[in-house]
């Protein structure tokens, strides 16, 4: 996939995909037969929410059917929402799997989904959700709030490799039901009421909660998961849910496809479209040949293709800024000097990369909280500006002298060589690493470049934390409170650069659960904890990201939005007759 447009989290019909298949290839992951049967932070003043405002019934519309094929290069990894978070893998669980509240798709603020409404009590700390009445998963079976507390236990259990375990923190129970050596099986703040009612009680006001908690809790199905091993169900593979598109079959590396769910309980017929498929090649540039042949019909292109797409009759760009940025991160571990850390990040002409990787679309970077956010405050901690000899003086006090061959050696004398990894496929990221590994040259410093497979190099990321430094980018949002805590605080999940500083994780911590939830009061936190990740650098924000997205003109219905980006209606999509 192109990396730029994954970043909003948005596959030749299907007979000729499967007969594209070599003989050799493996099995498809079939789906089982069904039973015959944001501004969001501040949490909104009235106790109960408004009703949804989503589309009435299409039953007669016309224009329904048809297939889309979505082009990637880059395939799913687990298809259970609450497994990961890599963006190839939410383009199918979101399709699948629903959650209790949504988002607007212009202001961020919450929505409702499968619940219609909701009550807060006056504390701030009961949450009560009144969910949807006939809503049914794909196999048939009824939908109900045993299911969604089911999940939250699920997510919450000490042997779930769940990332999003931190979401629940504030749920009265939620540490105890995490911690394995107390065995606890029973959340006490997820309390089922009734079969369409189910109430969160918290232990101290919570601000995230309606903008990022309930739309991350997309929920599982209780009579398929309870009593397996939630890392292993056979259904990561082959999702059930209650949303718009059912898993048909996966075939990895290849395709993933998806069929309308006609007895969708939010649109009367099910989405406009039969057929999705998530169709997997080797990179950018074959996407591109296959959205001008036709056998794509979306898919992300490189800045270099614009031309050539602004000149097709059938092909419409759409270029989408959002919140999120492209960095090197470094594993502190190995880069362990501060100094040496700032001496690479005034090597690198940021503003030369920009313009190789986005063609002069995307601004130099030097923040992580979103300069256009709440939290953002100007001038207010140490950027970086290209500066070769600041490089060098820096990597001097360092004590990484330059030897006769015009090559660093680190404090031991030992000669340095830096190991830079990215995800093959990504000729952006590859342009990238080519043109830091000169600049650092340029300081005296060697780089070698190294590119994996996507769900391997996720897994280096992830788990091994095998690299000296590495290339990726961070998808945020309008509330992008506990996905920073879950980057850069000491135990965050995702905190690749293994580094850790209190006062950055009292700072996170602190701007959660500010009395009031006022932007201008959890700022200050933000900004604190922004002035010392500028300083001590885990990572280096590169620049800002646009994203290319390609759609072919006979889809109707396409509809961008700041928040929601270019899919966020994506069942309301249709070909023009």
């Amino acid at each position: 996939m192109n990396r730029v447009t994954a970043l909003f989290v948005l596959l030749v019909l299907l007979a000729l995909v499967a007969c594209a298949a070599p003989t050799a290839a493996p099995q498809a992951t079939v789906a089982p037969q069904a039973t015959a049967v944001p501004k969001a932070t501040t949490p909104p003043q009235a106790t109960t929410a408004p009703l949804a405002t989503a589309a009435p019934p299409t039953a007669a519309q016309p224009g329904r059917g048809g297939t889309i094929v979505h082009g990637t290069y880059a395939d799913a990894k687990v298809l259970n929402p609450h497994l990961t978070t890599d963006v190839p893998s939410s383009e199918i669980f979101t399709r699948v799997h629903e959650p209790l509240l949504d988002t607007d798709p212009t202001t961020g603020a919450p929505i409702p989904w499968l619940a219609d409404k909701w009550d807060i009590s006056a504390d701030g700390l009961t949450y009560t959700f009144y969910l949807h009445k006939d809503v049914k998963w794909h196999d048939g079976k009824p939908f109900t709030a045993n299911d969604v507390k089911y999940t939250v236990e699920a997510i919450l259990d000490p042997k779930t490799d769940s990332p999003r375990k931190s979401l629940f923190d504030q749920v009265k129970g939620a540490k105890d039901r995490q911690d394995k050596t107390k065995n606890v099986t029973d959340t006490a703040g997820v309390q089922v009421v009734d079969d369409l009612t189910i109430k969160f009680v918290l232990t101290e006001p919570y601000c995230p909660f309606l903008v990022s908690t309930m739309p991350a809790l997309r929920v599982l199905p209780k009579h398929l998961y309870d009593g397996t091993d939630v890392n292993t169900n056979e259904y990561n593979k082959k999702p059930i849910g209650t949303g718009a598109w059912k898993f048909k079959e996966w075939l990895k590396d290849d395709h993933i496809t998806l069929v309308a769910n006609k007895d969708w309980w939010k649109q009367s017929g099910g989405p406009m479209l039969d057929t999705y498929i998530y169709k997997t090649v080797k990179d950018a540039t074959v996407i591109m040949a296959q959205l001008k042949s036709g056998e794509m019909d979306m898919g992300g292109i490189l800045p270099q293709d614009i031309p050539e797409v602004e000149k097709s009759s059938s092909l419409q760009l759409y270029k989408i800024p959002g919140l999120s940025y492209e960095y090197m991160g470094f594993n502190v571990t190995r880069v362990t000097d501060k100094k040496v850390r700032q001496a690479i990040t005034y090597a690198l002409d940021r503003a030369a990369i920009a313009q190789k990787a986005m063609g002069g679309l995307s601004p130099v970077r030097d923040s992580h909280l979103p300069p256009t956010s709440w939290a953002f405050k100007a001038g207010d901690f140490p950027a970086y500006k290209f500066d070769v000899a600041k490089a060098k003086s820096l990597l001097d006090e360092a004590g990484w002298k330059v030897g006769a061959d015009g090559a660093r050696a680190d404090v031991s004398g030992k000669p340095v060589t830096l190991h830079l990894w990215y995800n093959s496929g990504d000729t952006q990221r590859e342009g990238t690493a080519l043109i830091a590994q000169q600049q650092l040259k340029d300081v005296g410093l060697k780089v070698e470049i190294h590119s994996q497979e996507w769900n391997a190099y996720l897994d280096r990321l992830n788990n091994s934390r095998d690299y000296d430094m590495f290339l990726n980018a961070w998808i945020l949002s309008p509330e992008f409170g506990p996905h920073t805590k879950n980057i850069f605080y000491t135990k965050g999940r995702f905190n690749r650069w293994v580094w850790s500083n209190e006062q950055v994780d009292k700072a996170l911590d602190a701007a959660l659960i500010v009395p009031g939830c006022k932007e201008a009061d959890r700022a200050k936190y933000y900004q604190e904890f922004e002035r010392i990740r500028a300083e001590e650098l885990p990572n280096v924000a590169l620049y800002d990201v646009v994203s290319l997205t390609v759609v072919n003109k006979k889809f109707q219905g396409v509809d961008p939005k700041p928040v929601g980006g270019l899919t966020w209606n994506f069942y309301q999509w249709s070909i023009k007759k």
